[in-house]
């Protein structure tokens, strides 16, 4: 039992993150809501192994808190010792079923076949699985940390304008579009060293040929989308392994047994009555016994691990769904430039209706000039902060941003153009 409640505090202190975020699990509103990151990646970062942790824990808590994770049916004869020797015994060695009009089978290669080999493992499984689920945001965050970008301040910073009063958000916009200008800058200055090298390799040889320049932060993220899916559908398989069932699709086979009403007396899925052969020596001679077990742990796995299923296959339709638009968006410039082209003309409108006193050359665009304002003073990381903004942010911030990037590009062109006007004038 002491070897038992150290395995579970090992379980609990394996990501002290999780158990922080179950602490202080609630729906938050998004101006309390920072992230960098979209919300389809939380439920794979943050939301999924939560909930894994959770049922990992009730299992460990059913397990070695709550009663005897084995009870056996024990001959009269056994005194109080023999009864706990032969149902740790038991525990530790797997026990196997057999159908309840089933014949107990002679041959101990078959008994052994017929082991259940995993109950014993079901927390620790369960922990992996959220680690393996969290995995891929660690990586995300060590990898645009190196891009010289601190996209959850940016995040922040967009987050914090989003239900402040006009002239206060005036300011602040104006603040985080010369942030966002700082950051761009910041980016492309730090493209030397060793993780220069293994950004160029990535994109080389992961990511179609592209150039990395200005192209750094998307290319990761669609690395890290793919390494979502990777994992989740990767979940599915281990999930097979690990309770070595025959359906290729668990929990449509488990719900369309108990539909059929085909339950673990039949199906051998989960089964809560067991056998267990053990041998009881007493002076020298060896005495082969079988006791009949209860699992009643396997009440629980069943349930734990039908719903498991399906949430991975919610998981798995989200995240594929959502890696598509990205890659859409990544790699279909003009899907990109349309998007953001129509979030200016929309904010420009908006201006120009609210106020009169804009300059009106800051409304005055061509073709152009929008390519050269989105593909050079941008770029591609710079059009991929701005999607992140908006899916934290909201399109309203965006909108704003985007304005002011336009005001802050045109002003030094119409200074020139004026100056030049002047200078021509003026001869």
């Amino acid at each position: 039992q002491n070897l038992a409640l150290f395995c579970f505090l090992i379980t609990l202190s394996m990501d002290t993150g999780f158990f922080k975020a179950v602490s202080g699990f609630k729906f938050t509103s998004r101006k309390h809501r920072v992230s960098d990151d979209d919300a389809v990646d939380r439920i794979n970062s943050y939301y999924a192994p939560v909930l894994i942790v959770i049922m990992s824990s009730i299992v460990m808590t059913k397990m070695y808190l709550l009663g005897d994770p084995v009870q056996c049916w024990i001959p009269p004869e056994f005194k109080p010792a023999w009864e706990q020797y032969a149902e740790t015994y038991c525990w530790l060695k797997n026990t196997y079923f057999v159908p309840p009009n089933g014949s107990i089978p002679g041959d101990e290669t078959v008994r052994q076949g017929e082991e259940l080999k995993y109950y014993q493992w079901v927390p620790f499984v369960l922990a992996i699985q959220a680690l393996m689920f969290h995995l891929p945001a660690v990586i995300w965050k060590l990898m645009n940390w190196q891009s010289g970008v601190q996209i959850k301040t940016l995040v922040g910073m967009a987050v914090n304008c989003v239900d402040d009063s006009q002239e206060k958000r005036e300011d602040k916009i104006k603040k985080l579009a010369w942030y966002f200008r700082t950051a761009i800058e910041k980016k492309i200055r730090k493209q030397s060293g060793f993780f220069y090298n293994l950004k160029k390799v990535l994109i080389r040889y992961l990511l179609i040929g592209r150039a990395a320049y200005g192209r750094y932060l998307i290319n990761v993220y669609i690395v890290i989308k793919l390494l979502y899916i990777a994992n989740v559908v990767g979940q599915f398989f281990l999930l097979n392994g690990f309770l070595g069932t025959d359906y290729d699709f668990y929990g449509l086979g488990v719900l369309r047994d108990l539909w059929n009403n085909h339950d673990w007396r039949h199906s051998g899925h989960f089964p809560r009555v067991t056998l267990c052969d053990f041998n009881v020596r007493v002076i020298g001679n060896s005495h082969p016994r079988t006791l009949q077990c209860v699992l009643v742990v396997n009440l629980l796995n069943e349930k734990i691990f039908v719903f498991l299923w399906f949430m991975l296959l919610f998981v798995a339709v989200v995240t594929i769904l959502d890696a598509l638009f990205w890659l859409a968006w990544a790699f279909l410039p003009n899907r990109r430039f349309a998007t953001l082209r129509r979030l200016l003309e929309s904010a420009q409108s908006a201006r120009r209706r609210a106020a009169d006193a804009e300059p009106s050359h800051l409304y005055e665009h061509s073709a152009v000039d929008l390519e050269q304002f989105f593909n050079d003073y941008i770029d591609s990381d710079g059009a991929f902060l701005l999607r992140m903004i908006g899916k934290n942010a909201g399109e309203p911030v965006l909108k704003e941003l985007l304005q002011r990037l336009w005001a802050d590009y045109r002003a030094p062109l119409m200074n020139r153009a004026a100056a030049k006007g002047a200078s021509s004038a003026y001869e």
